[in-house]
């Protein structure tokens, strides 16, 4: 078996036609999927080569470059390391799969996620009619504010002093209230991001792990950022492609 470094595999890649391209490991798990209309091929041969180059990748650690022609054709492979050598040993896939049961019964369990679950759903619905009340609020200043200054000799007469103290009490209420929402938000990202650092350590693929709650595009790219391979295996899964590619395009659009 022919091993690749991460710099000479293109020449070999490249020299036949293909307009799909992903990354597996050394078994053929994806850790970057097949390219789409959401994901073009140009962006996921940048992210394979930010897999190859990244300072967390393991110099004699293995993956497949697979390519092929239209949704159906057989993948060509391509196995390429960091330097092109082969790693002396390996761990038995039968032996990893042990090790990885183990360290997930002794981190995290399906009660600890519902129960993380539970938090993040009675948070959201508290945030929910906080926003409800809220907006109430407003109409009502709102309403108030346009009776006092239509009632000519009246209202605005014997209380003037609304017109400078009600604008003040809004601004006030309206910011706390805020500060509330940014401190629940807070609680929430903590959360995940305590849930997500145990199943890190582990190095266990998102699959293996029934995830209920998904995380925002900062905490994606702060992620992508300290840990690229951990990044890339949690995208691999087909739901967590599509979350990540609507949160980018969400984020462009609002950009524009």
């Amino acid at each position: 078996m022919k091993i690749y470094n991460k710099s000479a595999v293109w020449a070999t890649v490249n020299e036949y036609p293909h307009n799909f391209i992903r990354l597996t490991d050394e078994d053929e798990n994806s850790i970057i999927p097949w390219n789409s209309a959401a994901a073009p091929m140009k962006q996921r041969l940048e992210e394979i080569k930010q897999v190859l180059s990244a300072k967390s990748t393991p110099e004699d650690k293995i993956f497949i470059i697979q390519t092929r022609t239209g949704t159906r054709g057989k993948p060509n492979n391509y196995f390429v390391s960091k330097t092109g050598k082969e790693a002396e040993e390996k761990t038995p896939l039968s032996d990893q799969k042990i090790e990885v049961q183990q360290v997930k019964s002794e981190i995290i369990t399906d009660a600890d996620l519902l129960e993380l679950r539970v938090k993040c759903e009675r948070l959201e619905m508290e945030l929910d009619a906080a926003q409800i009340k809220i907006e109430e609020l407003e109409d009502q200043i709102l309403n108030e504010n346009e009776t006092a200054l239509s009632d000519e000799g009246g209202v605005l007469n014997k209380f003037s002093w609304l017109k400078d103290v009600l604008p003040s009490l809004a601004d006030s209420y309206f910011a706390s209230r805020a500060q509330d929402r940014e401190i629940e938000q807070a609680k929430i990202g903590l959360e995940y991001q305590k849930l997500q650092a145990n199943a890190t350590a582990a190095q266990l693929a998102p699959k293996e792990i029934k995830q209920e709650t998904m995380p925002t595009l900062k905490q994606l790219e702060e992620f992508k950022t300290n840990n690229i391979n951990g990044f890339y295996m949690w995208l691999s899964d087909p739901v967590n492609n599509e979350y990540y590619n609507n949160l980018t395009n969400k984020n462009n659009d609002t950009e524009f």
